[in-house]
This record gives structure tokens, C-alpha cells and sequence, in this order.
């Protein structure tokens, strides 16, 4: 995958300056930027910073069984997009983003007002949703190419709405809560919502560890909606969708896992449910190499119509310089699909 980024999505937990980013989007001091960006500045009259700009576009190849990588064998253009974003007097800001490769552009549209000294967040627009830390990792910086298959599966990704955020404990409690549409971009054509919240933080645990931690839950009912498993979608009838999260970090190595559940009462396949997770390491053995490691399971309890399937992937990440790098993946499937393994090289450039 071949990647050209500037101001990339994020968690949303506050940054370290104690201000908050944007849902989907990093906080400046959060933002990897090279000379060239820091050097190409317009500040508008009533921003009280210069515009931030960002894109990225994405050159993919894969080979082996879609059973095992996920892709069609052969090579793919899956991002072109273009951003800015700008902060505004009186702790206002917006973001856009664009998606070309898409049939609908929009990618992301978001309003947002903070304030600092009490830690909260308003937002409105469309974007990611608070569930899950995986989804919230913006593309350019996952451990891996790819979201784990039961955050894809049950993780409700953008949608339109309004999100509150407040810091409770500083950095060691937010708490988030959202009322969306629950049909992606689509304009609610009915009286029901997606409700989601998510508690999640991060604790200095002392001798260069670093603990990150969360839990969500969210529930809607739901007509036609779309959802990540495709044989079941569009949904029509309830769902509840919970899971947890944890990452562990001590200087180059790191431990990650995230659980999700999700229960689904459809009008055609009653109380069906679905369950995953991942179990993630990874160790900086230079500042060239990264190796990690992941095991990623998915469940399809009653659905019928799914077929369960966990995967071991190893991966190989060379860094050659801040901007270009490498990603080499292996997907072995151990259960529910064919032994057939399968592979993904990825080339980026971080900008």
C-alpha cells in the first residue's frame, strides 16, 4: 500500500496539551508533519492557527486466497483523499474530508466547540463513532493493513449525529456518548438512533509503561441499516454491540487486545449474535524494523449465512526514512477457511 499523509484521523482521547481533537482527527500536537506542510501555512481572517491540510492515497497489492488477506489477489487504488481543517475563535473548529475513490466523496464533515480549562467537547457532523480503539486508529497508523475482522464485522464506523466528550479523571478517564442516525450518511428517514458510549483513558503506570484501556457499548433499532457483516445487511430490528480494548506499551515493545460482541434481533434471523476478538504484540527492534504478531478470531455464533474464521498474522514493517516505509504481511488461516495462506506488501509515504 503506497500512502501520502498529512493531518491523519486519531483516537479520541485529549491530547497531552489538554486540548481535544476532533472525533476522527488529530489534535496538532498529535499531527506527524513534515518541513514541507509546516512550511505551506494559511491562516484565514477569525482562525486563530493556520488551516491544516492532509491527504493520502493508497496503492494496495495482495496475493493468495480472499479467504486469507481479505482482498482480490492483484494491486487496488483504495484512498485518494484530501482534507483541512481550521480552529476557530472561541474554541470553534471544523473539518472536511474527501474520499475520491468513493461514489459519494464525503468522507468526513464535522463542527465542533471545546473548551480547555473544562475539558469538554461538542460535536456534530459526520464521522467516526466512539466504539472501539481500533476503529478510532487513523488508516496510516494501524499496526496492521488491516482492522481486525470483528471491529469491520460490529463496529458502527461513520455515521451522522452529535458526540459529548469529558475529561473526568484527566487523562485517565473520558468519557464519550453519541446519538447517531445508525444509517451511515443516509438522512434518517424514521424516529430511531444509534446510542453508543464509550469510557476509555490512559495511565503512566511507571517504569516506561503505558497503559491505554476502554469499554463501549451501543444499541439502536434499526431499519435497513447497513452494517459490516454484508450477508445480514441491511438490518431491520434491534442490535446491541459492546467489547473492550487494552494496550500495554513499555519503550519498543507493545501488547494490545480488544473483545466484541454483538446480539441481533432481525426481523428474517432472531437472536442471532456474533463474537471476536484480537490479541496483538509488537517489538521496535531497530529504528528500521518493526515486527509484530497478531491473532485475529471471528466468531459467528447462530448466523448461519457466516462462516467463523481466525487468522495468525505475522508482519515485517521497515521504516527507511520518516516519510517512506514498508509492510510486508503473511495471513495463515487456522480455522474455518482452507490452509491456504495469503499475502499483502504495502508501500507508504508519511507526510
Amino acid at each position: 500500500m503506497f500512502t501520502l499523509s498529512g493531518v491523519n484521523s486519531s483516537p479520541v482521547l485529549a491530547a497531552e496539551d489538554g486540548s481535544y481533537a476532533t472525533p476522527g482527527v488529530a489534535s496538532e500536537a498529535e499531527t506527524n508533519t513534515s518541513a514541507f506542510l509546516e512550511s505551506f501555512q494559511i491562516q484565514p481572517p477569525g482562525h486563530v492557527k493556520p488551516l491544516r491540510f492532509g491527504g493520502l492515497l493508497t496503492f494496495a497489492g495482495a496475493a493468495g486466497r480472499k479467504d486469507a488477506t481479505g482482498n482480490e489477489a492483484g494491486f487496488d487504488v483504495t484512498d485518494a483523499r484530501l482534507l483541512i481543517a481550521g480552529e476557530l475563535e472561541q474554541g470553534f473548529g471544523y473539518l472536511a474530508q474527501a474520499e475520491f475513490t468513493k461514489s459519494t466523496p464525503l468522507l468526513d464533515l464535522i463542527l465542533n466547540w471545546k473548551s480547555t480549562e473544562h475539558g469538554f467537547r461538542a460535536s456534530a457532523g459526520y464521522f467516526r463513532t466512539p466504539f472501539s480503539a481500533e476503529l478510532l486508529i487513523p488508516a496510516p497508523e494501524l499496526d496492521f493493513l488491516n482492522r481486525s475482522q470483528i471491529v469491520t464485522a460490529l463496529a458502527p464506523a461513520r455515521q451522522i449525529g452529535i458526540q459529548l466528550d469529558q475529561r473526568i479523571l484527566g487523562k485517565a478517564l473520558v468519557v464519550h456518548a453519541g446519538v447517531f442516525n445508525g444509517n451511515g450518511l443516509d438522512v434518517n428517514d424514521n424516529d430511531r438512533f444509534l446510542y453508543i458510549l464509550r469510557l476509555d483513558g490512559i495511565t503512566d503506570c511507571g517504569e516506561n509503561w503505558e497503559l491505554q484501556y476502554g469499554i463501549n457499548a451501543a444499541h439502536s433499532d434499526d431499519e435497513d441499516a447497513s452494517i459490516g457483516i454484508s450477508d445480514y445487511s441491511p438490518l431491520n430490528g434491534k442490535r446491541w454491540i459492546a467489547g473492550g480494548d487494552v494496550r500495554a506499551t513499555r519503550g519498543p515493545l507493545f501488547f494490545s487486545a480488544e473483545a466484541l460482541w454483538g446480539f441481533f434481533d432481525d426481523e428474517s434471523f432472531r437472536n442471532d449474535h456474533v463474537w471476536g476478538y484480537q490479541a496483538s504484540a509488537g517489538w521496535q527492534v531497530t529504528s528500521l524494523v518493526q515486527l509484530l504478531a497478531r491473532y485475529d478470531a471471528f466468531h459467528a455464533g447462530d448466523l448461519d449465512r457466516v462462516q467463523d474464521r481466525d487468522l495468525a498474522i505475522a508482519s515485517v514493517n521497515l521504516a527507511f526514512t520518516k516519510i517512506i516505509s514498508l509492510q510486508f504481511e503473511l495471513h495463515v488461516p487456522t480455522r474455518g477457511v482452507g490452509p491456504s495462506p495469503g499475502g499483502v506488501v504495502n508501500l507508504n509515504a508519511t507526510f
